[in-house]
């Protein structure tokens, strides 16, 4: 049902945005369909300007392609795949951390394994 609701929004929205634009209106805004995410919060406190020069580049070339009234949801688009990104590196690196005690343990009990020593030969801890 709620699906359905969307659904039907979604057309009443792309049909009132085609007769603005036959009759030479501004495109009219609305509320987001889908509200906001499940933690909660408000604003990410993410832009263009926190982003190094070549990341920064590569939005603005994408933005730069889309009409002005796709750019919003696209930005907020780039934001959440870079939270992706931002989540899973710190993701592994806990990982990484968790294996180098583990390593360490077996190391300090005298139990290393030949991974371990192979790792400790490269400089990998």
């Amino acid at each position: 049902m709620h699906a359905d609701t969307l659904y039907h929004r979604m057309l009443d929205q792309e049909t009132a945005i085609n007769t603005a634009r036959k009759e030479g209106r501004p495109i009219p805004t609305f509320a987001p369909l889908l509200g906001k995410p499940a933690s909660g919060r408000t604003d990410d406190g993410m832009d263009l300007s926190s982003l190094d020069s070549e990341t920064q580049k590569r939005w603005k070339e994408q933005l730069d392609k889309l009409p002005e009234h796709e750019r919003p949801a696209e930005i907020e688009a780039l934001k959440a795949e870079l939270r992706a990104k931002n989540e899973m590196a710190s993701a592994i690196q806990g990982l990484w951390q968790e294996q180098a005690k583990e390593r360490e343990m077996r190391k300090a009990e005298g139990k290393e394994t030949v991974s371990d020593k192979v790792r400790s030969l490269f400089g990998r801890s």
